[in-house]
């Protein structure tokens, strides 16, 4: 299993992280997903790597960035894999969001990324617009942000000190110009949003081919809000 730091997998407890959900753990998260191998533009899509989530709560107080960009050093193919906090079953690993700010828990404004078995949730008295940020770099030009999954999630869970206010699950597409498409969702459940557990906005036709299978929308004034 993701136990270790094998070749191309980053555990975050390496990198400083402690998840007891006392420390915060923003910075060691960000330092694991910036130990893996950069991509480059017209280089194999084997660069990349995995960062590993052991069993824990990981507090957080910035947004954790994967970004396919010049100054994001062109993170793609980058899996975060947690343990124990997918869609369904005991939430025994979580990232929670302690920030000051409404920013988004995590920017994935990459491509051919995954987001595996983790819960995301909010503290108490804390806000955010997102769990999940799907969207493209300003610097990216006509770069594309395709091809990502996200499996096994559960998304805006309460309990536990943490009942903070979640606009969105996931938000898709919100200032892209060009392609936002081929996003694939598996066994996830989206709870608790205050305006839609999933929002996509499509500004130019091109936030297309968005699928989900087996997922779960509950305590939500909308499921999936398309605009």
């Amino acid at each position: 299993g993701l136990c270790g730091d094998a070749a191309g997998v980053a555990n975050v407890k390496s990198f400083g992280a402690v998840g007891d959900g006392v420390h915060d753990d923003t910075e060691a998260i960000q330092a694991a997903i910036d130990s893996l191998k950069p991509a480059f533009p017209g280089l194999p899509a084997t660069l990349g790597g995995t960062v590993y989530f052991p069993p824990g709560y990981y507090r957080i107080t910035e947004s954790i960035d994967v970004i396919s960009s010049p100054s994001g050093n062109f993170r793609q193919n980058i899996r975060l894999v947690g343990s124990n906090g997918g869609g369904s079953g005991f939430v025994g690993c979580a990232i929670d969001w302690d920030g000051t700010t409404s920013d988004p828990m995590l920017r994935l404004w990459s491509r051919d990324c995954s987001v595996e078995r983790l819960a995301f949730r909010v503290r108490t008295g804390r806000s955010t617009i997102a769990a999940i940020d799907v969207d493209m770099s300003p610097e990216n030009g006509a770069l594309a942000v395709t091809n990502n999954t996200f499996e096994h999630l559960r998304i805006g869970y309460q309990g536990g000190g943490c009942d903070g206010t979640m606009t969105y699950g996931v938000r898709i597409g919100e200032n892209s110009p060009g392609n936002v498409d081929y996003m694939t969702f598996r066994k996830c459940y989206f709870m608790h949003a205050a305006e839609a557990c999933v929002g996509i906005t499509d500004k130019t036709g091109q936030a297309k081919t968005i699928s989900f299978y087996d997922c779960g929308f509950l305590s939500s004034p909308y499921g999936i809000k398309h605009t």
